[in-house]
């Protein structure tokens, strides 16, 4: 019987809500889940920082294996700026996306389940 943990394609929600922290706070803690961050990688990368923690976020297609010592991100680039805690309407096809994004991950057998 294999172990293997089912892999997990995370969308963050709101970029300028709390759902990019508790991702970088989620993959920090447990580096053995299968994640595939959907999101801004450039967002993940200033979550990071502005919360202390030294973590590698590598790019990931679809096809590409899982790294361990890193947050697989596959990428979609916000619309605009975010400012943490101010919601701009222009980043809501962002969200929309992302979600997208997911549910295309587990169709297509790269992913398990959709966490947002």
């Amino acid at each position: 019987m294999q172990n293997e943990l089912p892999t997990l394609a995370l969308t963050p929600g709101e970029p300028a809500g709390i759902g990019p922290e508790c991702t970088i706070r989620l993959a920090h803690k447990h580096p053995e889940l299968n994640l595939i961050v959907v999101a801004d990688p450039d967002l993940l990368a200033s979550t990071a920082q502005s919360l202390g923690f030294n973590v590698n976020i590598g790019q990931w297609q679809p096809g590409e294996p899982i790294k361990k010592e890193q947050i697989s991100c596959y990428p979609v680039p916000l619309q605009t700026k975010v400012v943490p805690g101010t919601v701009n309407p222009a980043n809501s096809a962002y969200v929309v996306q992302t979600l997208k994004r997911a549910v295309e991950l587990v169709q297509n057998n790269h992913a398990d389940a959709i966490v947002t």
